[in-house]
Order: C-alpha cells, then structure tokens, then sequence
C-alpha cells in the first residue's frame, strides 16, 4: 500500500511537472507559422550555361522552374503576376545601385529570362509569381545573387530604366554572404529566413543540395542557420568550370495565405576536390630521399 502511494505521489508530481512545459512547447508551435517543410510547388530558379559575344559582353539564360524542386514539374502557365527585377552594381560592399525589368517569355513550359552584362558587375534576380486556390492566395518568389565578368563595350553599360519594385511576398530568404566569386563545395553558407523584415527564429529551412537528398535545417534566435555543402564525387569528376545548384526553400503561413520562397546559388567542385594526398606524400618522399643520397654522396666523397 505505501509502494502504491508512494508511486501515486511521482505519478501526479511528473504530471505537474511536465504540464507547464508540453503547454510552453505547444504555445511556441502555435506562434510559429513558418512550415516544416514546403508542401506542393515551389519557384526557383536555375542558371544555364554563360554565353560570351564576341564584342565582350556576356549573357546568362536563367529558368524560372515551378513544381517540386526534387519532383513533378508543375504548371507553369497557371501562375499569375509573373515578374521578373534585377539590380546591379559594380561591387558587392555597395548597395543595389539600380532596379529593372528584365523580360520572360514562358517556353517549353517554364518561364526563361537572361541577364546581359557589358562589364564586370554583381546581379540579384528575383521572380515572384502568385497562383489563387480556392479561398487562398499562394505567393511565390524566388531569387538568386550572382557575379558577372565582362568587357563589353564603353557605350553599353546595362544602362536600362529603373522602375519602382513593390515586394509581393514580405516572405524572404537568402544566402549570406550575398556575392561570391567562386562559391565551392565545402565553404559554409548561413541561410537566412525574414517575414516584413524580421527573422523568423525557430522555423524549418528545406535545403536542396543538387545529388544529394533534401535536408531540413532549424533557424536559431536571428532566423539564420548554417549549412555545409559536402563533398561531391559527381561534380569532382567534370570540368574545373562545371557547377550544380544549391537551393534553400521555406514556406510561412499568414491567415488563408501562403507564401513560398526559394533562394539558389551555384557551387563549383572545391579546389582541392582533385587533389591526392597518397601520390602527393610519395612524391614529396622520393624527392627528400634523392636529395638526402646526394648529399651523403657528396660527404662520403668528400671524406676520401
């Protein structure tokens, strides 16, 4: 009987222990509208090969892909608002000099554009789009931050219109740092997560590293988290120029809307991707063996 009570009393003290915590866990759930994972379709966007002109100038076709990143394409044609802005600047440090329109054309199924560069410069390309199913509005916006290098002519200086860019999706999401030169496999990135300009702590960011599966990554305290590209065997393999697509995904919840952000960058193999540790230690071993035998060589000569 006194067994029985005993565990009576560690059964209602557990229970008023754990009360207030699963009710803490629980109200932090309910205050935090940033998805899982995203669920259905999604935009983002994913880079074709460089063309250089021959005057010096280049130009980079960009895809405005819409479905599941790592399923069934979507329908494209069933967006509506597709709008495609860039800004550019001559450095990364300064800020975005300048906001254009930039053409797409829906082809194949998949909304195309390009960027066009004269001279060396940093781009940020951002597509939004919105779809209504039923009683809800589903916003979605993609984005990437890219690197130019050309030498076109003096006259053409990407000299196009500004025009007055009015966010539809206050849901944003980004890579940090915003420009690279040469983004590799293996250098950390921080993906960071804003709602209307605030992070959004404690929230699901769904990573699709290009050969590898999907991984989900929780935001800390700054609505930032940290992700490392591994190693990729596949991508070793190709050129010393060949890259794949590095793409951040989240998904946020405001009443009947949704809104579904993506942000993407390309990742090169690293440079020491190619680079043999046993050849390169029997190398360097038989150089210092040949060069200890000459000099033990040269003593025992000059002895005699």
């Amino acid at each position: 009987m006194k067994y029985e009570a005993g565990a009576r009393k560690r059964g209602w003290s557990l229970i008023f222990f754990f009360t207030p915590l699963l009710l803490f866990t629980a109200s932090g759930a309910a205050g935090n509208r940033l998805c899982p994972e995203v669920n259905g379709n999604c935009l983002w966007i994913s880079y074709g090969e460089l063309i250089k002109e021959p005057d010096g100038s280049v130009i980079l076709p960009l895809k405005i892909n819409y479905g599941e990143i790592s399923g069934e394409p979507g329908k494209a044609a069933e967006l509506e608002n597709v709008r495609v802005v860039c800004t550019s600047g001559k450095k990364a440090g300064k800020r975005n000099l300048r906001w254009y329109e930039l053409p797409a054309a829906l082809k194949d199924g998949t909304w195309q554009t390009e960027v066009r560069s004269a001279c060396n410069g940093c781009f940020t390309v951002r597509a939004e789009a919105r779809r209504k199913i039923g009683n809800r509005v589903c916003f979605y916006s993609a984005q990437t931050s890219l690197v130019l290098f050309a030498r076109g002519p003096a006259g053409n200086k990407n000299s196009r219109p500004e025009v007055p860019v009015k966010i539809q999706c206050p849901l944003q999401i980004s890579f940090l740092p915003r420009f690279d030169y040469w983004p590799q496999t293996g250098a950390a990135v921080t993906v960071r997560v804003a709602f209307a300009g605030r992070p959004v702590p404690s929230g699901s960011v769904c990573v699709y590293d290009e050969n590898f599966p999907p991984a989900a990554i929780m935001t800390g305290a700054k609505g930032e988290c940290r992700y490392v590209p591994a190693d990729d065997r596949k991508l070793n393999r190709k050129g010393k120029t060949a890259f794949k697509h590095l793409t951040a995904a989240a998904e946020y919840r405001d009443g009947t809307d949704r809104y579904i952000v993506s942000c993407t960058r390309i990742l090169h193999r690293s440079r020491f991707a190619n680079r043999r540790m046993a050849p390169g230690i029997m190398i360097f071993g038989g150089c210092a063996a040949g060069f200890l035998a000459v000099i033990i060589g040269m003593r025992s000569r000059a002895r005699i």
